[in-house]
């Protein structure tokens, strides 16, 4: 089933899947699709799949004065529960992939009260951001990125030469030349990053929490991820116990996959 949700001049596509008596809201990652998770529903068939697409994917949608001003924190809260009042539940369980990982972070960080199992897949915002808040909060820095944004082959070049360098890996550069090589995906990523930069969930206070309550936390990585390193989950598991697992596929970033989603659901269980 399909369906949206809408806030001031914000719309959030929803795809839900399966009819288990747990609720799981699902994020996805940049320039993925809620409808890649629909496969986690015949492995997960006690749960209710509630997976959203992220502003400027699928039919999500923006205002161009949102993309300037930022999804602050308080519209972040009142946007979710405007999804949570559609979708009601006493607990959720929250799942987030890359972008969507930073999103359910800081789902978790707001709605403590509210997630029963938080679930990471490679996630984006557990290492520091130093270049992102640069481009997308500082005057200087966001003039910069809108002229990459139109003319990245100076930045391309320069990739070039640190990877000839042996300064920067060839999984990350062919990840730089796909996002650049066309208008609109420049124009997505740039859209994208400016609408969630305050959306930074701030991992000391979250790993309190989880301390604090015993939260039930995941972490799934890929062993060949050279974006989302293992010895990120690594890192945040340390004084959290044993309620906080770390799990290594054998594959790459990109964890949305059938054959992976198999095997997250069947860890999860």
């Amino acid at each position: 089933m399909r369906t949206e949700i809408q806030l001031d001049d914000k719309v959030l596509e929803v795809f839900i899947y399966g009819n288990g008596s747990k609720k799981m809201l699902i994020f996805h990652g940049f320039d993925n699709e809620a409808t890649e998770f629909e496969p986690l529903s015949t492995f997960l068939p006690e749960y209710t799949l509630i997976s959203v697409n992220l502003f400027f994917h699928g039919n999500s949608t923006a205002s161009e004065k949102s993309v300037q001003l930022g999804l602050s924190h308080a519209g972040f809260i009142k946007l979710h529960q405007v999804l949570m009042d559609k979708f009601p539940a006493e607990k959720y369980d929250v799942m987030g992939f890359s972008l969507g990982g930073r999103i359910a972070l800081m789902f978790f960080q707001l709605f403590t009260d509210k997630v029963d199992r938080l679930i990471l897949l490679a996630p984006d915002g557990l290492k520091p951001t130093t270049m992102y808040r640069f481009i997308t909060r500082n005057k200087y820095g966001n003039k910069l990125f809108r002229r990459v944004m139109k003319n990245p082959d100076r930045l391309i070049a320069f990739g070039n030469g640190l990877m000839k360098l042996k300064l920067l890996d060839e999984k990350k550069i062919r990840f730089l030349k796909y996002n650049m090589e066309n208008e609109l995906r420049r124009q997505k990523v740039y859209d994208a990053w400016m609408i969630y930069r305050f959306i930074l969930p701030d991992i000391a206070a979250i790993k309190k929490i989880i301390k604090e309550r015993s939260s039930r936390v995941d972490l799934f990585f890929g062993k060949f991820d050279v974006l989302m390193r293992p010895s990120l989950g690594t890192k945040f598991k340390n004084g959290l116990g044993e309620n906080c697992k770390v799990h290594v596929l054998q594959t790459g970033h990109q964890l949305i996959s059938e054959k992976n989603l198999e095997v997250i659901a069947g860890l999860l269980k």
